[in-house]
């Protein structure tokens, strides 16, 4: 925090004498990008004065705009919650809260939430046995609370409940259809591999980010017509984009506050104990994309916690209430993007304090997110042995160019990470295409076959 504005608006805002209403003492809680004070009834969010690839909220018009999208978009989901946008105001050299003079900066007003409630404090970690990748006592360990109240299955399924029913009415458009085209997806999940730069060889091996973008390019090569298909069936929304545990609170407050508006169309509003808040507002590419996209945020970040048991009550349930033929392929793919952009985000928060236990802290969870994308990884994208067949310069070439390249791409890191793969390279991607053309004979040529190479615990073919 080495920006004077903001260690000013900061100390003013730790102050219970700043506030209009009671507040025996302040809690502050820090993000990459944001100050929550917990005030009383009250919480207040300030927006850090940051600049990232991903956001830019430099000055004071860029934080207002933000505000109120944070407030409108979070009404969606949690109408009893966002209050109102309050001024920071200078006059005669003091700062106020909602008075008059000089606005120098703006917050949310929320109405505050019983942390014991919220579900990362209710989730009690278990070893990651059961998840694809990890061995007994997994990445999840010490992360969850020990001792905290169990949350049940039947809780995880209201919160699916209240997201389907979310995903249902959220806004689609030609515009919002965009962010799940082929080209939009490989866009979104190679520039966040690229956003991770900062961190490699500290808490991104390079054979891991190796293995993370050959990958990516392997599912999208395989699996565009599944994406172009999602596209057509009207699963890209605007949604939520931050789907994880810190931002679900089981508990709903009765009554409507006065400072409150009706909620917006299309909004959820309910009796329901689910409270989801703090979508992304900066962002509409992070917000806006396939629900799949939304959805496995939650499941992942349940499965990092060692709930695999929870992760699958909401699968669970996803698959009774929605028919969504093509769900189970996408899952991991995006379960991978969602695990590497907290990686991302944690190792973010990391630099701002490299050096503090806390920052120690982030530092362990952001190097176990990376993992666990790796993972997931191993998962959407095994080792497979496409045979193709054609003229060298043909539309063969341009296959193997475009699907094999990145698969062999996979073969050697998997190789340089220790996986004894059998494999043969030739030197260039043509002459390969070449003798597989010759070995296949002209009425297989142009043809693909693909068949997955089952390498864990089973015999070779003899």
């Amino acid at each position: 925090m080495g920006d004077p504005h903001e260690q000013r608006v900061v100390r003013f805002l730790s102050s219970p004498t700043a506030y209009p209403h009671p507040a025996q003492s302040i809690v502050r809680r820090e993000t990459h990008v944001s100050h929550v004070f917990l005030a009383g009834q009250f919480a207040y969010k300030l927006k850090k004065p940051v600049k990232f690839p991903f956001l830019d909220a430099s000055t004071v018009a860029l934080r207002k705009k933000f505000c109120h999208l944070e407030l409108s978009l979070n009404r969606r989901l949690a109408p009893t919650i966002y209050l109102s946008m309050v001024p920071i105001t200078e006059r005669g050299g003091q700062l106020q809260l909602g008075g008059r003079g000089r606005v120098v900066e703006w917050v949310v007003k929320m109405r505050r939430l019983p942390e014991e409630r919220m579900l990362d404090q209710l989730i009690v970690a278990r070893p990651l046995d059961s998840v694809p990748g990890f061995g007994r006592g997994g990445l999840a360990r010490d992360v969850a609370p020990v001792g905290a109240p169990q949350v049940s299955r039947k809780q995880m399924q209201e919160i699916a409940d209240r997201l389907i029913r979310f995903f249902r009415r959220a806004a689609r458009s030609r515009t919002i259809a965009r962010y799940g085209t082929p080209a939009q997806v490989k866009a979104l999940v190679l520039g966040n591999l690229q956003e991770c730069q900062p961190f490699l060889g500290t808490l991104l091996k390079e054979p891991e980010r190796a293995l993370l973008e050959a990958s990516y390019r392997q599912f999208l090569a395989l699996h565009e017509p599944v994406l172009a298909r999602r596209v057509r069936e009207r699963r890209i929304i605007d949604g939520h984009g931050d789907l994880r545990c810190e931002n679900i609170c089981m508990w709903s407050p009765a009554g409507r506050h006065p400072e409150r508006p009706p909620p917006p169309a299309g909004g959820v509003e309910g009796t329901d104990r689910v409270c989801i808040f703090d979508c992304v507002e900066f962002q509409p590419a992070f917000r806006c994309g396939d629900l799949a996209n939304d959805f496995s945020f939650l499941v992942m970040d349940v499965e990092f916690r060692g709930r695999h048991d929870l992760a699958q009550a909401l699968l669970d349930r996803y698959r009774r209430r929605v028919t969504d033929p093509t769900f189970e392929t996408v899952l991991p793919f995006y379960k991978c993007h969602r695990s590497l952009v907290r990686g991302k985000v944690r190792g973010f928060a990391w630099l701002q304090h490299p050096n503090t236990p806390e920052g120690r802290r982030i530092r362990g969870l952001s190097r176990r997110h990376f993992q666990l994308a790796t993972c997931y990884a191993r998962v959407f994208a095994p080792p497979r042995l496409i045979l193709v067949g054609g003229k060298i310069a043909g539309v063969s070439g341009a296959i193997f160019g475009g699907l094999v390249a990145p698969i062999l791409t996979y073969f050697a890191v998997e190789m340089k990470m220790g996986f004894a793969l059998p494999m043969m390279i030739g030197t260039t991607v043509s002459l390969i295409s070449f003798i597989i053309a010759i070995l296949l004979g002209p009425e297989t040529r142009g043809k693909l076959l693909t068949a997955d190479l089952e390498l864990a615990g089973k015999p070779k073919p003899a």
